[in-house]
């Protein structure tokens, strides 16, 4: 997971975004294949915090209002 404690994608075909955490080192050879231990999908009607920032809430709906 190179180094990369978190990251989301907002996923406009599901309606969703997805929070991977935890990043798991890949075995040798598969620099490329990086695996998060911690996976959570959250819906339109949740909100979501930033590790850097765990008192800041982002509505996932605000991250998907400007795609329909």
């Amino acid at each position: 997971a190179a180094g990369i404690p978190e990251y989301w994608i907002v996923n406009l075909v599901e309606r969703c975004v997805e929070v991977y955490r935890e990043p798991v080192s890949p075995a040798v050879g598969t620099a490329f294949n990086a695996r998060y231990r911690a996976i959570r999908y959250y819906g339109l009607d949740e909100v979501v915090s930033p590790l850097f920032e765990p008192t800041l809430e982002v509505p996932v709906r605000a991250l998907l209002e400007g795609e329909e």
